[in-house]
């Protein structure tokens, strides 16, 4: 007998761009075991951004982005977020971390998260 697969949990996130006025938000759903690629790629879908520029999520203190084969010198040491899952590295209601767009202008933001149970029929990711 097969027990039913558990649907993973799902991560409200509140994302706001620091240091700009007014205040730029948006709040979105994500399945929480995306990678942070995956996130990063939602980010630049609800924020409008063009998704040109490089980018980290900084979350206890490590750094994660794409991992550049041209890197030679190691200035750019991050973990790849491409196979960095978000559950793995956020596990907690009300969990804060950064993410950084565009290391030229440094757009900074601050992702708050809730973790909410899944609703059946539903499709993730959704920007509320």
């Amino acid at each position: 007998m097969t027990l039913p697969k558990i649907p993973p949990t799902i991560y409200r996130i509140k994302v706001t761009l620091k240091d700009i006025e007014p205040v730029i938000w948006r709040r979105f759903l994500v399945p929480s075991h995306i990678s942070l690629h995956r996130l990063h790629l939602i980010l630049q879908e609800v924020m409008g951004w063009t998704n040109s520029h490089l980018y980290r999520f900084e979350i206890d203190k490590k750094e994660y982005s794409v991992l550049y084969p041209d890197n030679d010198t190691d200035e750019l040491d991050f973990i790849d977020s491409k196979k960095a899952k978000l559950n793995h590295l956020v596990t907690t209601k009300g969990n804060t971390f950064v993410y950084e767009y565009d290391f030229g202008d440094g757009w900074t933001h601050e992702l708050v998260v809730d973790i909410l149970e899944p609703i059946a029929g539903n499709i993730y990711p959704v920007c509320l």
